[in-house]
């Protein structure tokens, strides 16, 4: 490897883990980590709900497509990437507490 690929591969990597260390919290960060609280661990690997916000098969598929094909089910996703996840499909879905309580039905009340 030459001098400066060697360089710009060590920037990359330095620039890479700075991202994922100030990662920003999404804007419902407290509503997620209030829903947490009552879900499993971040890594629960316990079929038929994963994570530490418990996404199903469906779940996963519709709204985190790519970290499931490239990193398999969301137990072992970061719980960064979880929260993100669940709040990508929040927006999606018009930030419908419907939607989020059919979703979440026992841990989401109290928590919006």
């Amino acid at each position: 490897m030459s001098t400066k690929t060697a360089t710009l591969a060590a920037a990359l990597a330095f620039l890479l883990s700075a991202g994922e260390a100030q990662a920003k919290r999404p804007p419902h960060y407290q509503m997620w980590m209030c829903i947490h609280s009552k879900e499993g661990a971040w890594n629960d690997r316990g079929a038929p709900y994963y994570g530490g916000l418990q996404m199903g098969w469906w779940f996963m598929q519709t709204y985190g497509a790519r970290l499931l094909k490239r990193k398999g089910t969301a137990d072992k996703w970061k719980p960064i990437e979880q929260l993100w996840i669940a709040e990508k499909a929040f927006k999606r879905e018009g930030y419908s507490l419907r939607w989020l309580r059919g979703q979440w039905p026992n841990t989401s009340p109290g928590c919006v």
